[in-house]
């Protein structure tokens, strides 16, 4: 975690407002909730900050100076004492003006899926100032979470059951990142290539398979009952996860969006997947051959989008 810090989007701010009203009204309301993120700042090279300038509010603009109001004010309300002033201040401000974005993003791009380091490093490569949210199938990502080339985590657990129940995930993953579903540029698909991929059909016989090929009797012979409970488990959650995405793209028809596996990836052969594109020709399904290491002089694989 070292040099990296929790970055409250502007949504999260309110929230928090919000949620603690009763607490804050008592306890100096606005002023208390910027001074406490003013010494998480603070804390231990910096636990926490803003990921934008906050606004005072009432349209009146940027609040540029909210760590030096906040310290002031906790210096007023007895917070600090005055030798601890400045020492706070300086580290606060060297925090914020780390990692707060400046630049409004040249594009807004949501990625779904186990693939989304990857694509928003190729996606910042092109626009340097875009915001990448990104978000996995089971929620092990935390809301404002930098790390690596994301810009922004939505902790969001799509499961089997909320795939049957119909549940609108891209409204929903909005929502959390503070973003008008039409705001987006472009959504980013990235299923487990793990799970769906060809190449599981040689890990059978030493107990490591995935996806379908878990389900082998060689396979089956060389797992723990308890691995092949956890491969099944696997497999169905990650195929539910896929036809929720789909099918909440579906309820977004003016969405651009983008799904990527390489072309002999099961996922394609999947009949839930085969269905929801049959209900939709309009989207178009391309096969892409590219190199895959800089390493691997001459080889290709074919990706389909």
């Amino acid at each position: 975690m070292e040099g990296q810090s929790f970055l409250l989007r502007p949504g999260k701010l309110n929230q928090l407002e919000a949620s603690r009203q009763k607490t804050l009204s008592t306890k100096g309301r606005r002023s208390a909730l910027m001074a406490s993120l003013t010494l998480l700042a603070c804390a231990a090279e910096g636990i926490a900050t803003l990921q934008r300038t906050p606004s005072k509010g009432n349209k009146k603009g940027k609040w540029g100076s909210w760590i030096e109001d906040s310290v002031s004010w906790m210096k007023t309300a007895g917070w600090l004492e005055e030798e601890e002033v400045e020492s706070v201040m300086v580290v606060a401000r060297k925090t914020a003006d780390e990692h707060e974005i400046k630049n409004e993003p040249e594009i807004l791009t949501l990625n779904l899926g186990e693939g989304w380091r990857s694509i928003a490093k190729a996606v910042l490569k092109k626009y340097p100032t875009a915001r990448v949210v990104g978000v996995d199938r089971r929620g092990f990502t935390w809301t404002g979470y930098v790390r690596g080339y994301i810009t922004a985590e939505v902790h969001h657990d799509w499961s089997q059951k909320s795939s049957a129940e119909g549940s609108d995930l891209i409204s929903a993953v909005s929502k959390k990142a503070s973003v008008p579903v039409t705001a987006w540029d472009v959504i980013n698909l990235e299923p487990e290539c793990t799970l769906f991929s060809a190449a599981n059909a040689q890990n059978t016989t030493r107990g490591c398979a995935h996806g379908k090929h878990a389900e082998k009797p060689s396979s089956i012979a060389n797992m723990t009952p308890e691995r092949l409970a956890e491969e099944r488990l696997d497999y169905a959650e990650a195929i539910a996860g896929v036809v929720t995405q789909l099918e909440s793209l579906e309820r977004h028809p003016l969405l651009a969006f983008l799904l990527e596996n390489p072309s002999n990836s099961e996922l394609w052969e999947l009949p839930e997947v085969i269905e929801i594109l049959l209900r939709n020709p309009q989207w178009v399904i391309r096969e892409i051959a590219g190199q895959m290491r800089p390493t691997a002089a001459g080889r290709r694989s074919r990706r389909r989008y």
